[in-house]
This record gives structure tokens, C-alpha cells and sequence, in this order.
């Protein structure tokens, strides 16, 4: 069974799609099995693959149609993507609906299009629209582990929103504080002591740090271990797959 992770902030810029991106790529090059999941509106995510997409489904049409074959399209060696589409903020204001209809299963869409391909993948990571709404509710309720970027201070009030909307959902799911965008100054002590508040493990001890190469690698269409495999940004995303990885075979840990 596929560990699935939601890669999910309420607030935008975070580095979310990066983050998406590039830890699937480099648990790919542990040669782990990684889907990833579009389910933003925007399609950065795939955009930012690079994968052909020309007739493949994307995540749309299986939310529309469970009779459709899920056929994801191959990034690279053990790196696939279900793609996303600007109907998905149709979807979401649909699917809105059924929820607040009180539809039998409205909240458990995505989760059932990923029982189908559970059995094929190591890891499934879904990538998240910023904000709100029937779209991430339905991430939430598919992932057992979410991954919660946090660039800067303004990023924690999003996390907390976050919070609110996994407690209306009744959701337990186990969750961790991603650092991201961190310059040579980093992020105050008030900030990391506000994140451990609860427990010190909230927190991974990767940090990912400012990198102009993962801007660049993102434009060309082309994951960090591609574009600049010595970079900073490749060995910070190496990192968190094998912290990922390592506290997965570790019983017990929240990976």
C-alpha cells in the first residue's frame, strides 16, 4: 500500500509544486515507485513535469467517470503523474455542492480514484491549490501523512487554517512542518519554537534552502536532480526523501 502525501498549505508561494515535484524526483532516484496527484487548478505541477500529457485523462476526468482506466503519464524512471486541469475549479464548486447536500462519499472522491492505483506506487504525492475548498477537503481525506511548507511567518496563519479545516473533516492524519525558501538567515528562533510548540517532531530536520536553481530547473520543466544534480537544492530534496524514507522503515515514526 502507497504511502500518500498531501503536500498542502492554505497560504500560496510556499513552495508547494516544488516541493511536489522535486521530493518525488529524488524519491524516484532511491528507486521508490512515486505517483504524483495535480489536483490544482493551475496545473503548475504539471506544467512544471514536463511530462506529455497530449491524451492522457487528467484528474478531472476521473473524478467525473469511474469507469475511466487510470493510465498516469511517465515523467522519468519511476516517476508518474496524474495531471491536472482548469475544470477542477468546476469540480470543486460541484463537488462543494454534494457536501453541503450531505452526498454519501463527496469528501472521499479523490480517495477512491487513489484505491485504484494504491497497490502500484511506494508513495503518492498530491499536490495542493492554495486556500480552501471541496478540492482539498478531498486531499485531506486521501493523504495519511501531510507535509506543510512554511517559507516565513505569514506561512504559519495558513498552516493554522489548515488545522481548522482537517478538525471540521474529523481527519486524523499525521503531519509535518516543512522549512522552505531559507536564506543564510534563516527563520527566527521564535518562529521554529512556535512550530515545536506541541511536539519537537513537528518539524523535519531538512531544511530547503534558497536555491536559484530550482527557480531555473522549474522553468525549464525539469526536476532539480535533472537540471543541477550538486546543487544545494538537489542534495536538500535528497535529504528529506531519505528522512521520508528512513522514518517509514522506522516503526512507529510519523513516515
Amino acid at each position: 500500500m502507497a504511502t500518500k502525501i498531501a503536500i498542502t498549505n492554505h497560504k500560496g508561494g510556499v513552495g508547494k509544486t516544488m516541493t511536489t515535484f522535486n521530493l518525488g524526483a529524488a524519491l524516484a532516484e532511491l528507486d521508490e515507485k512515486v505517483l504524483l496527484i495535480d489536483s490544482d487548478g493551475q496545473c503548475n505541477l504539471t506544467m512544471q513535469s514536463g511530462a506529455g500529457i497530449e491524451g492522457i485523462n487528467n484528474l478531472s476526468t476521473y473524478l467525473n467517470d469511474d469507469n475511466v482506466e487510470i493510465l498516469p503519464a511517465k515523467i522519468s524512471e519511476n516517476l508518474w503523474i496524474i495531471p491536472g486541469s482548469t475544470a477542477l475549479d468546476e469540480d470543486a464548486h460541484n463537488i462543494e455542492l454534494s457536501i453541503e447536500d450531505d452526498v454519501k462519499g463527496a469528501t472521499h472522491y479523490l480517495s477512491d480514484i487513489l484505491s485504484r492505483v494504491d497497490g502500484e506506487y511506494d508513495y503518492i504525492l498530491i499536490d495542493s491549490a492554495p486556500g480552501s475548498g471541496a478540492i482539498l477537503v478531498n486531499v485531506i481525506v486521501a493523504a495519511n501523512r501531510l507535509i506543510v511548507p512554511i517559507a516565513d511567518k505569514f506561512s504559519i496563519a495558513g498552516a493554522k487554517k489548515l488545522t481548522q479545516i482537517i478538525k471540521a473533516n474529523h481527519k486524523n492524519v499525521e503531519g509535518k512542518y516543512l522549512l522552505t525558501k531559507q536564506t543564510k538567515y534563516g527563520v527566527s528562533k521564535q518562529i521554529k519554537e512556535m512550530l515545536t510548540t506541541q511536539s519537537p517532531d513537528a518539524l523535519f530536520h531538512t531544511t530547503i534552502r534558497q536555491c536559484e536553481d530550482l527557480n531555473k530547473s522549474a522553468a525549464l520543466s525539469q526536476s532539480i536532480f535533472a537540471f543541477s544534480p550538486k546543487s544545494k537544492g538537489a542534495e536538500d530534496y535528497m535529504s528529506l526523501a531519505k528522512e521520508i524514507v528512513g522514518k517509514k522503515k522506522d516503526e512507529g515514526m510519523p513516515f
